[in-house]
């Protein structure tokens, strides 16, 4: 319609009262007939419904239609597009559309108060111990064994004071130091209003320092606190060592499933989020038996044992170090001597000065000198646990980092090729260049990533990896020889 209507404005320009009568009605001379004729009619009709009512009629008897002039700033006639609006709208009014995202908010200081007037009355005029807090804790809508974790922060520590275990359980917390706490944790809280109120609030409790994450001191309070109050750890004494190295397992194994980044030791406000922490300690809760198979994998009593006897079978001087020698029975039939040697320099620590190492436990074992770096306990427990879990982002990362020598990011044929030729010491292996070419030529298909005829020049990249994680995780024991240990 609106090329009509602009064809017949260009026809309507072109001609005048001359020449309309030999184009509308040959046989007639007379103009006034002209202009009142059917097609003249219609064409002015349809001008005037282009232009808007308020035009005026188009005369073509006196020619082109005058130009307007007037005082008034000139406005543009806003052309009708011809359809109704007001027809389209139901007449009814409009309906509520509510907002698709409503961010979450913590409580306002109102709610907060009331809350308050609720626990004031469960407080002592000389406070409460660490076990009588227990009731404001569920007063709190907190999970029972950040019962701990609260009460430190309402003790306030101070800089460079982690608020171990001894110094909590002596303390004594009275309401205003509750008060105080209590309100500026939910000041903390506000400012993180995109996550979940109670994981915003809960990280405040545990980072007393307010760093912005945590490390493993700021998560042993929540482990400490499960081992002296559920039923099912009551066989492990305080003095007994497992105590101790059970909650540095509990700590690694949460930062390492919390982070991609390998080894840093502290975990985000959103690294904890993703981990579910919170969730995992009302699971906890819940469960009657440490050796549970429902019980989360991080507290799980019975992975614990596991890995600590495979340390103590390792650690053949008993001094709780494992040096590269400690690791012999792993270049049997899981990784090869290049591997563990690379794995040591990347993620192993400093050997401690021999004044420091404790004495054998043995009576007539000598102690051999120690040369490079060492493992602890907890850099074993990453080690475990990226090995007996490939296919995880974790396990993917820790080898990806160690077998990238340049730390450039890009796994390239001159630093897989050691690798390769030292996974097995047998004999026959075919490792030669053709072989070695042959498997980055299968590892370019299995990735489904373009190598070309010559692949020894292109890289890998973790993203490649991740991207199949069973994938990654073959290619991965093509060039390391890694196997479940």
């Amino acid at each position: 319609m609106a090329n009509v209507k602009s064809y017949i404005d260009s026809l309507l320009t072109a001609l005048t009262p001359a020449n309309a009568a030999a184009v509308i009605a040959p046989d007639t001379t007379d103009v006034g007939v002209i202009c009142e004729s059917p097609l003249m009619v219609a064409i002015n009709h349809i001008k005037k419904d282009t232009h808007g009512e308020e035009d005026e009629w188009v005369d073509l008897s006196k020619g082109s239609p005058p130009t307007q002039h007037s005082d008034d700033t000139y406005k543009p006639r806003q052309r009708d597009s011809g359809v109704d609006v007001d027809e389209m709208q139901p007449p009814s009014k409009h309906p509520h559309i509510p907002r698709f995202y409503t961010p979450r908010t913590p409580p306002s200081q109102q709610m907060l108060k009331v809350r308050l007037t609720r626990i004031r009355s469960l407080f002592p005029p000389d406070g409460l111990s660490l076990s009588e807090f227990t009731k404001v804790t569920k007063a709190c809508r907190l999970p029972t064994y950040f019962n701990a974790a609260l009460f430190r922060a309402c003790l306030g520590f101070e800089e460079g004071d982690e608020g171990n275990w001894g110094d909590v359980s002596e303390g004594c917390v009275r309401w205003e130091d509750f008060e105080r706490t209590w309100m500026n944790l939910h000041t903390r809280t506000r400012i993180k209003t995109q996550l979940n109120p109670l994981t915003t609030l809960t990280f405040s409790i545990l980072d007393i320092h307010n760093k912005s994450y945590l490390v493993a001191s700021d998560l042993d309070i929540i482990i400490q606190d499960i081992l002296k109050t559920h039923p099912s750890f009551a066989f492990l004494s305080p003095t007994s060592p497992f105590h101790a190295l059970y909650a540095r397992t509990v700590t690694t194994r949460l930062l390492y499933d919390s982070s991609l980044h390998v080894g840093r030791g502290r975990m985000t406000i959103r690294e904890y989020a993703g981990l579910g922490l919170v969730e995992m300690v009302d699971k906890v809760e819940t469960v009657e038996g440490c050796l549970s198979v429902e019980m989360p994998d991080p507290f799980s009593y019975r992975d614990f044992y596991i890995i600590y006897c495979q340390f103590y079978d390792l650690d053949s001087d008993k001094d709780m170090l494992l040096s590269l020698k400690d690791f012999a029975p792993y270049t049997e039939d899981t990784l090869s001597q290049t591997a563990l040697k690379r794995m040591m320099e990347v993620y192993g620590r400093p050997a401690p000065p021999e004044s420091a190492l404790p004495k054998p436990k043995r009576k007539g074992m000598k102690r051999e000198r120690i040369e490079g770096k060492v493992f602890e306990f907890e850099e074993f427990v990453v080690f475990h646990k990226s090995l007996t879990s490939p296919t995880t982002p974790q396990s993917l990362t820790y080898f990806f980092t160690f077998l990238d020598a340049d730390s450039d990011g890009v796994l390239r044929a001159i630093e897989l090729e050691p690798f390769y030729r030292s996974r097995t010491s047998t004999p026959c292996t075919c490792t030669s260049q053709s072989s070695f070419t042959s498997f980055l030529r299968m590892t370019y298909d299995l990735l489904k990533l373009d190598g070309g005829l010559d692949c020894t020049d292109q890289g890998l990249r973790l993203t490649d990896l991740k991207r199949n994680p069973a994938d990654g995780a073959a290619f991965l024991n093509g060039v390391l020889g890694v196997r479940k240990g």
